[in-house]
């Protein structure tokens, strides 16, 4: 029952992690919300554990995976993208995914659970995962010139590309998410798990800034509403 309850309190945070990163207006968590301190801001921040951290993460992640399949999509009919929308959208997964969330993993997450025994296979598969779509990002920002785009083969090989990324993450979230994030927390002890928050935050602070959260953010917010998908309600079936 523990372990249920901690995964619903994440899935409700990560619910809240995707409406923080599409509506600039709602940055509570990176200090942009109205009629709050900065105190306030940096406390609420303060007040997020290890895990909550990773899966407003897995939200920026999400976010970009739906930018990611609405540029194929218009790659695929023929339709406008906005200028160097791939380049700046990998740019952003390199510098806040690749090279700042999968490492705190690495570092934090999976070697506690190698160390009790703990899901070991499936951690070898998610480092796997992570070697790859470094691969796969070097391939699509190769292939993401504009004189690239304007060649078909490219263009279906950069669609390829993005088809296999975006399911592999969707995939490899969700796995994390009700595997890996909740046997980690069942073997973590209160005090260890402290401790792994402060160095998480700190290497957070080192590498992206105070405000780095909020900037991804805002970038993550820019790119959907260039391509017309920010906001929910549009996406809400008539039946």
């Amino acid at each position: 029952m523990e372990v249920y309850q901690s995964v619903v309190r994440r899935e409700f945070l990560k619910a809240n992690a995707v409406l923080l990163a599409a509506a600039p207006a709602l940055l509570c968590r990176a200090g942009g919300a109205s009629g709050q301190s900065d105190e306030e801001h940096e406390d609420e921040e303060k007040e997020l554990t290890p895990l909550e951290d990773l899966m407003l993460e897995h939200g920026f992640v999400r976010h970009l995976m739906l930018v990611c399949r609405e540029g194929q999509r218009r790659l695929e009919a023929n339709e406008a993208l906005p200028p160097n929308l791939f380049v700046e959208v990998f740019s952003l997964m390199r510098s806040l995914i690749e090279n700042h969330h999968e490492p705190a993993e690495e570092d934090f997450v999976f070697p506690r659970l190698v160390q009790a025994g703990a899901l070991v296979g499936v951690v070898g598969v998610l480092k796997e995962q992570h070697r790859v779509s470094r691969r796969m990002t070097d391939k699509i920002l190769s292939l993401s010139g504009k004189e690239n785009l304007e060649k078909e083969d490219l263009r279906k090989e950069l669609c390829r590309q993005l088809s296999e990324l975006i399911r592999m993450y969707e995939h490899h979230a969700v796995c994390e998410d009700t595997m890996v994030f909740p046997e980690f927390r069942r073997i973590t002890s209160a005090k260890e798990y402290e401790e792994i928050g402060g160095k998480m935050e700190q290497r957070e602070h080192e590498q992206l800034g105070e405000q780095g959260m909020r900037d991804a953010a805002k970038r993550i917010a820019e790119f959907e509403q260039a391509l017309g998908i920010d906001g929910v309600v549009q996406f809400t079936p008539s039946v």
